[in-house]
């Protein structure tokens, strides 16, 4: 009898994969040719270029001997081979070095690609935020723009209170401000509720008798202060905001040294699309737009100015069954390994009910830092954190107890490991029969991202990334508009978690906390209605929700969001995969945390405090699934010699050491999503390894799981590792 499952996937899949084969980088290590060379090669140039203008332009000195201190070139050579490393071991997506694409669930499991990759190129959005605000200020074009209010207005008393902010050392600072209410400020933000120009407001408040230089004045200090922000403010969902902006600026009749300013947007626009065809001429496009750009009166940084992403055709990409009830089975096994999670939702909570009791509170006013409770409590307003590179879903620091025989298992497991001399543990299904499943707060949708490591008569072995999410969109929406296929299948998500939420409206949380994170959180419309908070929404005015609108109040242990013009209950949702956590805003953190209400979101195998005593840890099985791979932890005493070595005696005492410790000839340096391959017998890829931890009072070391036989995904190139995200809905049958 076929086992019915809980959770059902939707009839599409994600892949992501390295921008060159397991192959390449073997040829690169065995040095069959001079490094140098490989910078010779078109497509690793320009990615080179993308990831690191500085390396780019180091490795061209090089190249043209323009270096000559042996550290210096030392220090180039190592950093090229960490790069030519994640271009062929590293799946996740960023700039040319690795690809996201789409597949199809079917009978069986194939994934053949084709080695071309194509790409969409965009300016940055930390270059984009710069730009609207040095554009904004021109006097022909600020003249000739629509205002509309702050949308982070709420009053208190006899004021407005907002946030407003500015940039200090290249990053994006919040703090809330208040203003005394007055019947012009109060009539002049209605007006300009649907939009108004300079001079229709300057017309309205002379009408009213006001002295044309006070009205000036006025107007001037409302749009300098934040508490008006103009149409050119950045948008972050539904279609890309460069279109926007120079949509916008183009329909301006501006003089003629302004028109030459938006002339040279629409050549640089120009100059995008070919590098988005791919030929080899594509370098010298990146160079001509940094021409423009260099001759415009605007303040840029070459590292970040563009953004793009890259995809690749596959001839067939499909995952099979067996994959599938693989996942569905762990699905079930997390399912039996209940747990007790606390946020900062939950002592928050705690104090809305003990000063409000049950009645109705305007959320900004209870989240307000200065005499509202504050989120999370004893917080004040905080400040963005720079954006990385490389982002992943909030690690939310939250409590977790497993409340199953897990632990007490593990910790037998391993002790037999040890005296068996195992490297690794292993979970059969049969040892939990006796624990029920428990579904209670599983989210509607959810995402699985793993490796498939082989294939064995048909029979997966999968490497379990995470497993979990508020939306199994989160990871994916910043992709859809790469391939109309991932775009469709982000919406199939959002249109099934609307079918399954039946309490209230599910709305979009649209902010944009600072610039750079701007190219994580774009995305398409993805709901029927948005909250949004310090940027703007181009959907209709209806189906935008503003801060003061949203009422917080306390029922029955649940904190409750109802919109005052739709009176419905609030549910809302960030699909992307933005670690909001980090020192942002109360009000974009609370609504990011709200999504979590009651939910279990984050599946996985824990270690625990045994995890951290132990200074290796063996491989963690279930079923064909790995939860966890070998690990080693490393003090930084045990290798401090190497750094003294010459190459001559490097790789015999590394051998040693690394012998004595168990550890296999091939693993990854492991820091968060960042992983470095090593080859312990080669010099150039210790050298990467020894140059990265030098710093480093310890760090841990994983099992590299693939063999170069084994390997999934073939192309024409050669064959490539691997990472699937597929997509599962509650199913209510």
């Amino acid at each position: 009898m076929k086992k019915l499952f809980k959770y059902q996937p939707f009839d599409k899949f994600v892949y992501r994969l390295p921008a060159f084969p397991l192959n390449q980088l073997k040829e690169v290590l065995d040095e069959k040719k001079e490094l140098l060379e490989w910078f010779a090669n078109d497509r690793i140039a320009e990615a080179i270029y993308v990831g690191s203008p500085n390396l780019f332009n180091e490795l061209q000195r090089m190249s043209c001997s323009g270096v000559k201190e042996m550290d210096k070139i030392h220090k180039i050579k190592v950093s090229f081979i960490k790069y030519l490393s994640r271009m062929s071991t590293r799946c996740t997506p960023f700039g040319l070095f690795a690809t996201c694409s789409v597949g199809q669930i079917g009978t069986a499991t194939q994934l053949y690609v084709n080695s071309d990759i194509s790409r969409c190129t965009r300016l940055d959005m930390y270059y984009l935020c710069t730009l609207v605000q040095s554009l904004s200020k021109l006097p022909d074009v600020k003249e000739k723009l629509r205002y509309y209010p702050n949308n982070t207005l709420y009053k208190l008393g006899g004021y407005r209170r907002y946030v407003e902010y500015k940039y200090s050392n290249n990053r994006r600072m919040h703090t809330i401000s208040s203003v005394e209410g007055s019947k012009y400020l109060d009539a002049i933000l209605k007006k300009t509720a649907s939009g108004m120009l300079i001079k229709e407001m300057l017309d309205y408040l002379n009408e009213q008798r006001i002295e044309e230089g006070d009205a000036q004045c006025f107007i001037e200090n409302l749009i300098q202060s934040q508490l008006l922000i103009s149409e050119l403010d950045v948008v972050i969902t539904g279609g890309v905001y460069w279109d926007k902006m120079i949509t916008v600026l183009s329909q301006m009749n501006l003089a003629d040294d302004t028109r030459q300013l938006i002339d040279s947007l629409c050549h640089i626009n120009l100059l995008l699309k070919k590098i988005d065809m791919g030929d080899s001429h594509s370098l010298k496009y990146y160079q001509q737009v940094v021409d423009v750009v260099s001759n415009m009166p605007i303040p840029y940084t070459e590292k970040f100015l563009f953004q793009i992403d890259a995809t690749r055709k596959s001839i067939i990409a499909t995952l099979g069954e067996t994959v599938i009830i693989e996942l569905q089975s762990l699905l079930s096994f997390f399912s039996k390994m209940d747990s007790v999670e606390s946020s900062p939702l939950d002592s928050f909570r705690n104090a809305f009910h003990e000063r409000y009791e049950e009645r109705e509170i305007p959320l900004a006013i209870a989240l307000d830092s200065e005499l509202g409770i504050g989120y999370p409590l004893g917080h004040g307003i905080g400040d963005i954190s720079p954006i990385i590179d490389n982002l992943i879903l909030p690690q939310r620091q939250r409590v977790t107890k497993s409340t199953t025989s897990v632990q007490t298992l593990l910790l037998e497991k391993l002790l037999k490991a040890e005296k068996e001399g195992g490297n690794e543990i292993v979970f059969h299904e049969e040892e939990f029969n006796l624990v029920p499943e428990n579904w209670n707060g599983f989210p509607e949708t959810l995402y699985s991202v793993f490796q498939v490591v082989s294939l064995e008569n048909g029979k997966p072995l999968l490497n379990i990334k995470s497993i979990g999410g508020s939306s199994a969109a989160n990871l994916i929406s910043r992709f859809a508009h790469l391939d109309p296929k991932i775009e469709e299948l982000v919406k199939d998500i959002s249109k099934k978690e609307s079918e399954l939420e039946k309490e209230g409206i599910l709305a979009e949380i649209v902010h944009l906390p600072s610039s750079r994170v701007g190219n994580i959180l774009s995305r398409p419309h993805l709901r029927e209605y948005e909250i949004v908070y310090l940027t703007s929404s181009n959907l209709p005015e209806t189906n935008r929700i503003c801060i003061d609108d949203l009422m917080l109040s306390c029922r029955g242990g649940r904190l409750v969001l109802r919109s005052k013009k739709m009176n419905r209950k609030i549910i809302p949702r960030l699909t992307s995969a933005h670690n909001y956590y980090n020192d942002t805003l109360p009000i974009y953190r609370f609504l990011c945390d709200m999504q979590y209400q009651g939910k279990r979101t984050t599946f996985r195998f824990d270690w625990g405090e045994l995890g951290d005593r132990i200074a290796y840890r063996p491989r963690v099985r279930y079923g064909n699934s790995i939860l966890s791979l070998a690990a080693w932890t490393i003090r930084q005493d045990e290798i401090i010699a190497f750094f003294r070595l010459p190459d001559s005696d490097l790789i015999d005492n590394v051998t040693l050491w690394r012998t004595r410790r168990g550890i296999p000839l091939y693993a990854l340096l492991s820091e968060g999503d960042n992983e470095l391959f090593i080859d312990f017998h080669n010099i150039l890829s210790v050298r990467a390894f020894l140059s990265t931890v030098r710093n480093r009072i310890g760090f841990q070391l994983l099992e590299f799981i693939f063999t170069q036989d084994e390997l999934l995904v073939k192309g024409p190139d050669g064959e490539y590792l691997n990472e699937c995200i597929v997509a599962f809905y509650r199913d209510l049958k």
